[in-house]
Order: structure tokens, then C-alpha cells, then sequence
């Protein structure tokens, strides 16, 4: 039906109620007509990776390769869950629920990560307000010997959309909460990132991803309490931050937030992103390693 673009029986015969009673016919099929027009599909070609059933809901993995050619050789690519409620004897089609990660209970994982991921999504709410934090039960994180980094989220086939794999380095055994969701909260972003981008919804370059992490980092410092911001600034002011790398970043990132702030002037925020962006990039360009991971990517 959606091939055909019949977007009216669809909406009749195949939408929830409750959809229905969120969207108009006509908002619907101007929604889906739109979208159509604008990306000038051929045909869509899917695939179904994977259906779970819990319930009342049904969730099917699947990959669709929209084609701009005959012999699909242009294609845009994109995978995601298509949801699903039972009603009246019948499975019918749902837009409402947004959630990226469709498990219900997380990965195990040391009881520190745990306690990192509630402060990282706990801060962020009370700063930007409530966002979709079902991702957490995706994430599964595992301490690793790491040579080149704090930590990392792998873009490869070690994650998937319900499974979004981190590793953190043995040296944060020994760092307290603070410091630990600091950095869960880059990798975090890569591991939303890297569902974005899944989804089709973006294709963003290896200096994009990287920038898109440490602004999330740094608007998570931003977000801590006074005291927590103050046990950061006491422990900046009083070690020697050359020989510790977690300090050091979250350094550099302040430093980054108060030269925007010189720059653009208080309450100048489209500047002060602006600038904070650009400032990250040029750090990004300039640092060795991210020069040979991007150049790899």
C-alpha cells in the first residue's frame, strides 16, 4: 500500500485508534505524501530482520533500500522498528511509540555504569527536559584494556539497534560517578548517533560524530549541580591535570564554554553554539588521533 501511496486506506484500515485520534486523515496522508514527493522513490525494497511479540504490541526489525533507479543501483538505506498494537483482533500500525531501544530490562553490566547512565539521563532532563532515555536498557557496557582511548562505542556489527556496545578503559575503575558519566555521556551520544544514522535520518562525517559527542559532554558538565561542579573545579585547581586525561577534557571543555561566552556575549545562544561547534572542530582537526580516525572513516 505504501508503494502504491494508497495513504487513505491505510489510514482507514491498518492506523490504531489512537493514532487516528492524534492525526487527522488528511494530516496523515499530507505527512506521508510529502515525504514520498520529496526523496522521489521508485520502490521500496524490505526486508524483515527480526519480529518480537510482547503483549498487546508487536515490533518487526526490518531494512528498507529505497530505490531511485529501476535496478535499485541508487538506493538510500535504512533500518528501524515498525510497531504494532493489538486491537479489536486485529495487529494494527502505530506511529506513537518513539522508542529507539524496545527491550525492557538492561544488560548486566558493574553496578558503577549503572549509577553513571541514571546521573548522565537524571541531569539532562532536569536541565533540557524528559527526552527518550529508553535507549539505557541498549546500552551495554563493559570495562576493556583501551591503548588510545577513554572509551568507546563501536560502529561496526558489535552493536546493533538493541545492543549498542561501550567500552571504557580499566583506569576508570578507580574514578568516581562524576567523572564516569561524564564520559558515558560522549559515548552515549555516538551510540544515538549511531541509530540516527541507521534509521537513514542522517549521514554525518567522522568529524561531525566526534563534534556532536563532546558538545553532548559538555553541555553535561554544564547540567551538574553546584556541588557536583564545584568537586570538578576544586580537583582542576589542586592535581596536576597534564596526567589525568579525564580532568583534562572536561578542562578543555570549560575553557571551550567560556571563550563563547567572551565571544558572543551573555544570553547570545545561536552565537554561543556557533561557537562551542567551532571550536570543537577546530580541536578535533588539529588533534593527531582524530586526524587518523577520521582519516580511516
Amino acid at each position: 500500500m505504501y508503494d502504491e501511496k494508497k495513504y487513505d486506506e491505510i489510514y482507514d484500515g491498518l492506523l490504531s485508534k489512537e493514532d487516528k485520534e492524534n492525526e487527522t486523515k488528511a494530516q496523515f496522508i499530507d505527512s506521508l505524501s510529502v515525504s514520498a514527493d520529496e526523496r522521489e522513490i521508485i520502490r521500496s525494497d524490505t526486508t524483515i530482520n527480526s519480529t518480537v511479540v510482547k503483549d498487546d504490541k508487536a515490533f518487526i526489525d526490518r531494512t528498507v533500500n529505497d530505490c531511485y533507479t529501476d535496478d535499485c543501483s541508487e538506493k538510500k538505506s535504512s533500518r528501524g522498528y515498525v510497531k504494532f498494537v493489538y486491537e479489536d483482533g486485529k495487529w494494527m500500525r502505530t506511529y506513537l511509540d518513539k522508542r529507539r531501544c524496545i527491550r525492557e530490562e538492561p544488560y548486566t553490566k558493574p553496578p558503577e555504569f549503572d549509577r553513571a547512565i541514571s546521573l548522565f539521563f537524571q541531569r539532562w532532563a532536569e536541565k533540557n527536559g524528559k527526552g527518550d532515555d529508553s535507549i539505557a536498557n541498549c546500552l551495554d557496557i563493559q570495562y576493556a584494556n583501551l591503548t588510545d582511548a577513554e572509551g568507546l562505542f563501536t560502529f561496526d556489527n558489535n552493536s546493533t539497534m538493541n545492543r549498542l556496545t561501550i567500552y571504557v578503559d580499566n583506569s576508570y575503575k578507580y574514578k568516581d560517578d562524576i567523572l564516569t558519566a561524564s564520559l558515558l555521556s560522549h559515548e552515549i551520544n555516538h551510540a544515538s548517533t549511531y541509530l540516527e544514522m541507521l534509521a537513514g535520518n542522517a549521514d554525518y562525517s567522522c568529524y561531525e560524530i566526534e563534534k556532536f559527542a563532546f558538545a553532548t559532554q559538555l553541555f553535561f558538565i554544564g547540567a551538574l549541580n553546584t556541588e557536583e561542579q564545584d568537586s570538578l573545579a576544586t580537583r582542576i585547581g589542586s592535581l596536576d591535570i597534564s596526567n589525568n586525561a579525564p580532568l583534562g577534557i572536561i578542562n578543555n571543555l570549560i575553557s571551550i564554554s567560556a571563550n563563547a561566552i567572551r565571544y558572543c556575549g551573555a544570553g547570545m545562544l545561536n552565537c554561543y553554539y556557533q561557537n562551542v561547534d567551532d571550536q570543537i572542530m577546530t580541536m578535533l582537526k588539529s588533534n593527531p588521533y582524530y586526524q587518523q580516525q577520521c582519516a580511516e572513516n
